[in-house]
């Protein structure tokens, strides 16, 4: 028997368990957001300097606008879904399911659009950006669309069984902080399109 099985002290508050999520889905934005201001930099920085000109190597290095565009429109369509469904407990689950198949859609087209590439990392300055950015984007997308699916099946599983208010909060501010990621992860990849498509 130990010192704190002798103390009864009261539950945890529920403000105490669901903030965390709150601030962690925050700390998270931050942490997205400077490292793809590397990838910023490195664009802007190789653009402006354009060494040797280097920036642009061979003739074929444009990616596809139809799919950058497509890519760039379900992940928003997604963001925005995702967002309003966890916030209406009744709608969650549907909503979710919903921005999951068209974040996996974005995700696969951003794959079948690097085998139209006509250019490789090896083709300037903007070729390495491109490649570098996009493919650490949808790999750090792909984690964040499993982060939504557990949220969605956690909602799910819970509807078809009694759930104290602790765990509906929990479970609502776990929904709140991963929307809350995904649109700002989809507003950086908005930003990113601009960049390296129509800049």
């Amino acid at each position: 028997m130990t010192v704190f099985d002798e103390v009864n002290l009261p539950p945890e508050p529920i403000e105490f368990q669901t903030r965390p999520l709150t601030v962690g889905a925050k700390l998270w934005c931050g942490a997205v957001t400077f490292f793809f201001a590397a990838f910023l930099f490195g664009y802007v920085y190789l653009r402006s300097l354009d060494v040797n000109h280097g920036w642009i190597i061979g003739k074929n290095v444009s990616p596809s606008g139809g799919l950058g565009v497509s890519v760039m429109a379900l992940l928003l369509l997604s963001g925005v879904l995702w967002r309003i469904g966890s916030k209406r407990p009744h709608d969650t689950v549907a909503t979710g399911v919903v921005a999951i198949v068209l974040a996996v859609i974005a995700v696969a087209l951003q794959f079948v659009e690097y085998t139209t590439l006509g250019f490789g990392p090896a083709s300037g300055g903007y070729a390495s950006v491109f490649i570098g950015w996009t493919v650490t984007y949808i790999l750090a997308a792909i984690c964040a669309i499993y982060w939504i699916e557990v949220q969605v099946v956690t909602i799910w599983r819970a509807s078809k069984r009694e759930v104290t208010e602790e765990e509906e909060a929990i479970m609502r501010a776990g929904a709140d902080a991963s929307s809350f990621f995904w649109a700002y992860y989809v507003a950086i990849g908005v930003f990113a399109y601009i960049i390296l498509y129509l800049v």
